[in-house]
């Protein structure tokens, strides 16, 4: 990119420009190059950690809503009466399924991928700023 703008600024006929205005013009480019790169590093890496709080009072609060079902005392009639649990299977899988709190499972599985896909987001986000430097430096 350097040597083209010099290239431009040799084949101007007329009027030369004032001394060192290529490098002017250049530095100026990298500089706003530079402030884009760090206003998208920030931005990216607050949505990472808003996406992680985010996912983490998600699961709090469905965790909390699955402990508060009935789920777990049907599945600890398992071990208490195995026997009458088997003899009356269909109706005790009805049951199972009818008390599964549904939206809270599927609040945390959600919760769960935003945090990933938010982790991995600033993990790009950092290690990608990390190799470009290298490309640029060498």
């Amino acid at each position: 990119m350097d040597g083209e703008i010099r290239k431009v600024f040799k084949e101007i006929i007329g009027k030369k420009p004032v001394e060192g205005l290529s490098d002017r013009v250049i530095f100026h480019i990298r500089q706003a190059r530079e402030k884009r790169q760090r206003m998208k590093y920030i931005l990216l890496s607050s949505s990472g950690v808003l996406g992680i709080i985010a996912s983490l009072s998600a699961l709090y609060f469905s965790a909390s809503h699955i402990l508060q079902s009935e789920f777990f005392q049907y599945i600890s009639l398992i071990l208490s009466d195995g026997k009458e649990v088997l003899s009356n299977i269909s109706d005790y899988g009805q049951i199972i399924l009818e008390s599964v709190p549904f939206m809270s499972v599927l609040g945390i599985f959600v919760g769960i991928l935003v945090a990933l896909v938010s982790i991995r987001i600033s993990l790009l986000q950092i290690y990608g700023q990390r190799e470009q430097r290298k490309l640029i430096h060498v």
